[in-house]
């Protein structure tokens, strides 16, 4: 439903539609070519002979993890889908949060826990190293917490703007805390695996 001329006049005088409504519309563009390829290698791991001599507990793994990815990626295609299509013309509709937005925040932690728990199985098995286990496990947990805590908190605030300027100290100590878990667990799976290499070229 169309507010009158000069709310949406206002509305849209406070708003920055670029770096808001317009990168969700990048993102999710940007977003649905990556899980094209997730879809390709899905399709091709179940394909492939070695995926025999996996184990029944990979082959799961696999499959949770293209199905969470669909799930999200239906998610966030759902919301330029509300303020964009459903809301056509509504400016009102852009000053309150969508379900969608923190339900993919949270589908997003659960994917990353569980891809970064898989690496450090990975590199407890490389290493045997207590201590570096340790410390990429406690990573990926404040990962996860972090990324809990941010859609859980936005479920307490209607107002998409209030959301934005109250939960960005929250929102941006989460991607902080990614970024270390990722980089430690990177950094632990290159030593180790450097430290494994054969000698030979092949």
């Amino acid at each position: 439903m169309a507010c009158p001329a000069d709310e949406a006049a206002l509305i849209l005088s406070q708003i920055q539609l670029g770096p808001t409504i317009g990168v969700t519309y990048l993102g999710v563009a940007i977003s649905s070519a990556i899980y094209g390829v997730t879809c390709i290698q899905t399709f091709q791991y179940f394909r492939s002979p070695m995926r025999s001599s996996d184990a029944t507990f990979l082959k799961l793994v696999v499959s949770v993890l293209w199905v969470l990815d669909s799930v999200h990626q239906a998610l966030i295609i759902s919301i330029p889908y509300h303020y964009l299509i459903i809301n056509y013309a509504n400016p009102v509709a852009l000053l309150s949060t969508v379900w969608s937005i923190s339900t993919e925040i949270i589908v997003n932690a659960v994917i990353a826990c569980i891809v970064e728990t898989f690496f450090v199985m990975r590199i407890w098995k490389l290493s045997r190293n207590h201590y570096a286990t340790g410390i990429c496990m406690l990573f990926t947990i404040a990962h996860l917490t972090m990324n809990l805590v941010f859609p859980i908190r936005t479920f307490f605030y209607t107002g998409l703007v209030e959301a934005e300027k109250k939960l960005k100290s929250t929102g941006s100590s989460g991607l902080g805390v990614a970024v270390l878990a990722d980089v430690t667990i990177s950094a632990c799976m290159v030593w180790y695996l450097r430290k494994g290499r054969t000698g030979l070229r092949k």
